[in-house]
């Protein structure tokens, strides 16, 4: 059960018999930027006592953090309590090292938001950090770790694994590869996991105080931090998790190994040995869900075909209790390969060249390539909005000026980042939070920065091709760096659309002569191509009602158009979207009436209030999964009643299966 308790929290991280350390970080009074450290030892029978001293320092306002040493002390050092016992936290008092350190009962993984080290984080980068933590327990859950204790941090996600270690330099070195191997495996765009949490002697936040960091503002404010679910801390769990950092360590190894003479091994070979270091699934211990994990491992981590993928997987299901049969293991492939993200393919290869990446996978001899060898690749023609968008390739978006083309952008940030369904009414394609990036041609910037709360979506869903220190550069794409910077910035941030407004502003070439169009439109394919992603090309159309730069309909694969209803006022709202170009389908036209919150299509019911608790639901929990309790509390800081606020999380969200602590918009 999810706690925001000082006292639960000494309970279950120390115990009753062992010994911790408090500390308590203060602004010092000199008014620079130096800290003051206050401590007290405590042992676990004396939770209640913590609870009463931490409470009386927790809200004053020079206090910075409280922190606790969560592995076990030396029981002797309570005696360094002794002449400030009754006024703890107001005596500096010796702090233990780490060769007081008894033994390790916790390997902390920090996972964290991508921000300025001292500041709090946004509701949008915390979740950015949740999403990386589920990723971590599925990713070591291959390995036979048991469910660890979570964590609010304030700003992020802890996981604390429960171990019982030696506290010594061979084991702090083991834990310390660990986390750095880790860190470097599994990865999400805007959070990491901290690989610095290694040594035995590292304090963690007590949970049940708030976080500090930086100044409290309404977008990064100071936040209770709490456990959300308390694990599995038995004896035997212990004593797996040990087991399973070494058959992490080992099989990474092995892979880091096997690939340093990949020229002789295809990526069969390498899968093969990679998950015959993952423990075999048994039935009623998430079987089902080791199993996917497998084959999604093999098909999206190594890139494997599902031809190559069913054999690996036959052989490591030799060792499951019970083995599955040969029509479930072909519908994990099949539901593998379905969700695979195709930006990813091989990446467990550690390849950075996509082709190379997928090379290794053939067996045999090289041989001149056909259509076949494409379709065995996966790929085919994928779309973002079917008909509309396509993925991977240079879209282009005309109309003449004023008719609200930039509007009309927001609008599709919004369905995008909302997880609405698309202007015809096909359902949604893409996650819910999903983001995109904005790249300000014209200078635009005013108008951007009212789109969020206009249309109801978070700031952090539009990315913009800039540093957060200087956020209105990076809107000329001429030199070949700057298409490389753009790339690894998509590839970093992970947004699935980028809008260039206008494309005409966004570099000095002339795109109307053949020699300078290349040089602008061939690496920007080329950027949309290698990481899966559009890259749509905002432009006006001419006096004659063609798009500007006549090139730009040449280099698209779709053109879509959007034009002012003819016959209707000059300030008419009355708009219409078509398709102009398209190496697919034509779709049909849709009519549209534009609107301060956003647009409203053919069909299409108009806009819930803003003050509707759906509306407000939807938009918050469009972010990314929120713990439950979280949710409550800040729909109520916005001014909506507990009982209305309920009933919309109801009807809109799903709560996790194991513990219903999270909840998340509902993909219908």
């Amino acid at each position: 059960m999810a706690t925001s308790s000082v006292s639960d929290t000494i309970r279950l991280l120390v115990g009753r018999e062992s010994l911790t350390e408090v500390r308590a970080l203060f602004r010092s009074s000199s008014g620079d930027d130096s800290r003051i450290c206050r401590n007290n030892f405590y042992l676990g029978s004396q939770c209640d006592q913590v609870a009463i001293d931490v409470h009386a320092i927790d809200n004053k306002k020079e206090c910075i953090g409280i922190y606790l040493v969560s592995n076990p002390i030396d029981p002797t050092l309570i005696s360094r309590n002794d002449g400030v016992w009754r006024k703890p936290f107001s005596t500096k008092v010796k702090s233990s090292k780490s060769t007081d350190m008894v033994s390790r009962k916790w390997v902390l993984v920090d996972c964290d938001s991508s921000r300025e080290s001292d500041s709090s984080a946004t509701e949008f980068e915390r979740s950015q950090a949740f999403r990386l933590a589920d990723d971590v327990v599925a990713a070591l859950g291959v390995f036979g770790f048991c469910s660890p204790v979570r964590a609010d941090s304030g700003n992020g996600c802890h996981l604390l694994y429960p171990v019982d270690m030696p506290s010594d330099q061979t084991n702090n070195h083991i834990v310390r590869d660990f986390l750095k191997e880790l860190s470097s495996r599994v990865t999400s765009a805007g959070a990491q996991v901290d690989p610095v949490t290694w040594d035995s002697q590292r304090m963690v936040r007590l949970y049940g105080t708030r976080a500090r960091k930086g100044s409290s503002t309404p977008e990064r404010p100071w936040r209770t931090t709490g456990i959300l679910n308390p694990g599995n801390t038995a004896d035997e769990a212990r004593l797996k998790n040990v087991a399973a950092i070494r058959s992490a360590m080992s099989c990474w190894s092995s892979q880091t190994s096997l690939l340093a003479g990949q020229s002789v091994r295809t990526a069969v070979d390498v899968a093969r040995s990679y998950l015959g270091k993952i423990e075999p699934a048994v039935s009623g211990s998430s079987g089902h869900a080791r199993t996917y994990r497998a084959a999604i491992t093999l098909v999206e981590g190594f890139g494997l075909s599902s031809e190559e993928a069913k054999v690996v997987l036959q052989e490591w299901n030799l060792r499951c209790s019970p083995p599955w049969s040969d029509h479930d293991l072909e519908h994990k492939i099949s539901s593998a390969i379905a969700k695979a993200d195709p930006s990813r393919l091989g990446h467990l290869l550690k390849r950075p060249d996509p082709i190379a990446k997928v090379a290794v996978s053939a067996s045999g001899p090289r041989a001149d390539a056909t259509v076949a060898d494409l379709i065995r690749l996966g790929q085919s023609m994928q779309w973002i909005w079917p008909g509309w968008i396509q993925r991977g390739v240079l879209i282009g978006l005309a109309a003449e000026p004023g008719a609200g083309k930039t509007r009309l952008c927001a609008d599709l940030v919004k369905r995008i980042n909302l997880g609405m369904p698309w202007p015809d009414g096909t359902p949604p394609t893409l996650d819910r939070g999903s983001t995109v990036m904005w790249v300000a041609c014209d200078g635009q910037w005013g108008e951007i920065t009212q789109f969020p709360a206009e249309f109801g979506f978070a700031p952090e869903s539009i990315f913009l091709n800039a540093w957060n220190d200087n956020p209105t550069e990076g809107t000329m794409l001429d030199q070949p760096d700057q298409f490389k910077q753009l790339e690894e910035r998509i590839v970093r941030t992970g947004v699935s659309l980028v809008f260039l407004d206008t494309v005409m502003n966004s570099t000095t070439h002339n795109t109307m002569r053949p020699e300078d169009g290349v040089k602008f439109f061939k690496p920007l394919a080329e950027v949309a191509q290698k990481t899966n992603t559009t890259i749509v090309l905002v432009t006006h159309l001419s006096v004659g009602g063609e798009a500007l730069g006549r090139r730009i309909v040449g280099q698209c694969r779709q053109m879509i158009s959007l034009e002012k209803i003819e016959g209707e006022a000059p300030n008419s709202s009355s708009r219409k979207i078509f398709v102009s170009k398209s190496n697919s389908i034509m779709p049909s036209e849709i009519m549209l009436s534009m609107g301060d919150n956003g647009n409203t299509y053919s069909g299409e019911k108009e806009a819930e209030p803003t003050m509707n608790p759906l509306w407000w639901a939807g938009s918050y929990l469009g972010t990314g999964r929120k713990p439950e309790s979280f949710a409550l509390r800040d729909a109520e800081r916005s001014g909506y009643s507990l009982g209305a606020i309920k009933d919309a999380f109801d009807r809109l969200s799903k709560k996790a299966s194991s513990s219903g602590e999270y909840i998340w918009l509902e993909t219908k």
